[in-house]
């Protein structure tokens, strides 16, 4: 992914279109590992028409697109489905959805999950066709409708999602506080998606505070981080506007397909994202150090 930013950025500068075919190439790569990044060309491509590179976005789609078609007619093939990947819709009625679910009847996320995935189980069994796309459509079908129908919530638990993604302190940690718990019992979500952010800390509080202690240290320690890296925004903006708006693009894109479910691991995908920001960061409080602070930025 970063590869592929860097090939995008190299195109942006020097309108070389065949740094436009490695970033898609790449992309399309990257999709086949990793489906999180599926969309993005086309996110992508929505940028390259505001800059009027018509042609260009059509190049970028088509190669990304090409790159992933192999897959897609393997599928098609076997599973008699033109779906990508059966994860996305696992995603949206197990993750998403059942994270929703959670909030609204205030249980915990396995409940949740329990329960959703026992009304797919119910649907599924009075189909009169019995195969992977028609599971595959229900579960899809069923999680779209139910968002649709809470989109306040759901727009609420994205928040807190982005928020435990950028703040957990990861599942070791959680084990080491939680020995005895069973390890499916285990994570962040299981407790926030029930009690929120405050009631978590709460409930970790009275079992180790001792780990309170050194994980709080590390969350400002992450809160630190992300300081440092708005203080950063406007100088790179200012310096690199289109680089700036490609890899904010990327950012958002990340945090948002994470939807609800805030994990450590989700922070992987946009730590080196963010050190960029974090560098423009350190470079005005150098400016600030060198020739005091002033409050424009």
């Amino acid at each position: 992914l970063l590869l592929s930013t860097l090939f995008l950025i190299l195109y942006i500068k020097q309108n070389n279109v065949q740094n436009l075919i490695y970033s898609a190439a790449l992309l399309g790569i990257c999709s086949l590992i990793k489906p999180i990044t599926l969309y993005l060309p086309i996110v992508i491509a929505f940028y390259l028409l505001i800059k009027k590179n018509y042609l260009n976005t059509c190049i970028y789609l088509t190669v990304s697109f090409l790159v992933v078609f192999p897959w897609i007619l393997r599928n098609k093939l076997i599973h008699d489905s033109y779906v990508f990947t059966s994860i996305q819709n696992d995603n949206l009625a197990l993750a998403h959805c059942s994270y929703v679910f959670a909030d609204i009847n205030h249980i915990t996320f396995l409940q949740a999950q329990d329960s959703i995935d026992k009304k797919i189980e119910e649907q599924f069994a009075t189909s009169s066709i019995k195969s992977f796309k028609k599971l595959n459509n229900i579960k899809g079908e069923f999680a779209t409708e139910y968002i649709k129908e809470h989109p306040i919530t759901y727009l609420k638990c994205i928040v807190k999602g982005i928020t435990t993604t950028f703040l957990d302190p990861g599942r070791i940690a959680w084990n080491i506080a939680f020995p005895n718990e069973d390890i499916h019992q285990m994570g962040l979500n299981n407790y926030i998606s029930k009690e929120g952010l405050i009631g978590t800390f709460k409930i970790f509080l009275k079992k180790d505070t001792l780990m309170v202690v050194v994980l709080t240290t590390y969350i400002i320690f992450l809160l630190l981080i992300a300081v440092v890296s708005i203080l950063g925004i406007n100088t790179f903006y200012k310096n690199n506007k289109d680089v700036f708006i490609i890899i904010t693009i990327i950012v958002f894109y990340l945090l948002l397909l994470g939807g609800p479910i805030g994990n450590a691991r989700f922070r992987l995908y946009i730590l080196p994202f963010l050190l960029i920001y974090f560098g423009f960061g350190v470079e005005r409080l150098k400016y600030w150090r060198r020739n005091g602070y002033k409050l424009t930025l």
